[in-house]
């Protein structure tokens, strides 16, 4: 019974975020895409240096700030390969459609980043940690464990 609980979350969870993000991708504007991924690298960075410097009581360090652009530079190169292949194959669809998700995921990834650290500088914040629990997927661990479900960490089950 509890494998399939947990093969059913499993399931719900990425159905739930791949439902979410074509819902994005089919109602956005490249351009806004694009404006949207620089604001949360932007605030990513601030956040990410705010944390360290304010919270974790650590020097700013220029290193981990190259980093990110690093990080960045990996996602404009594969968003250039995305887009050279739907050029190459004449496929359209492919160029607009696999830079939203790329896009889009990157920008997701930002953002619960950038909560984290929110809940590091506001650690009273509810609103702040609600939503973290939401964008990174550990609000299903909580409700697992209000359910009474156990963690499963049998990788042995997974499809």
């Amino acid at each position: 019974m509890n494998d399939l609980f947990y093969q059913l979350y499993d399931f719900l969870k990425n159905a739930i975020v791949m439902i979410v993000t074509t819902l994005f991708t089919i109602y956005m504007q490249l351009e806004d895409v694009y404006i949207l991924i620089f604001f949360a690298f932007v605030a990513n960075i601030a956040a990410g240096i705010y944390t360290d410097v304010n919270v974790n009581n650590k020097p700013f360090k220029i290193d981990k700030a190259f980093e990110a652009f690093k990080h960045f530079g990996f996602y404009v190169f594969l968003v250039y390969f995305i887009y050279s292949t739907g050029v190459r194959t004449k496929d359209e669809y492919i160029q607009v459609l696999g830079v939203k998700w790329t896009t889009l995921i990157v920008i997701y990834f930002y953002i619960t980043n950038i909560l984290r650290n929110g809940t590091l500088i506001w650690p009273d914040n509810k609103t702040i940690s609600f939503l973290y629990l939401v964008f990174s997927t550990q609000i299903f661990d909580r409700l697992k464990s209000a359910l009474g479900f156990k963690a499963n960490n049998n990788k042995d089950n997974e499809l």
